[in-house]
């Protein structure tokens, strides 16, 4: 039941930020675009602020790769091993009141 709990807080975490790392997301992407079409200089303030956009823009993607990165398969095992263990202890208390 830990691995469920755990699940259960990343769902609420990625569902707590998720609108909000979109509309950064959205912005960053914007912001990249309009500066890719008004510079004219290396050092110019729409280099850098491409620069800077593009540096958020790929902090947030790794992050979302960090938590995303094993998700379906930690839940498919998760929630296959809590399967397995209860019916394991189903059969024994069936097996242990048989025997009784």
């Amino acid at each position: 039941m830990d691995k469920i709990e755990a699940l259960k807080k990343l769902l609420n975490h990625l569902k707590n930020y998720a609108l909000a790392t979109i509309a950064i997301e959205v912005i960053c992407t914007g912001l990249i675009g309009l500066g890719a079409s008004k510079v004219t200089d290396f050092f110019s303030a729409w280099s850098l602020l491409m620069i800077f956009s593009s540096i958020i823009l790929i902090v947030i993607l790794s992050y979302k790769y960090y938590y995303l990165k094993d998700f379906p398969s930690t839940l498919i095992d998760s929630i296959k091993n809590d399967f397995q263990s209860q019916s394991l202890e189903s059969d024994f208390s069936r097996i242990s009141l048989i025997n009784d």
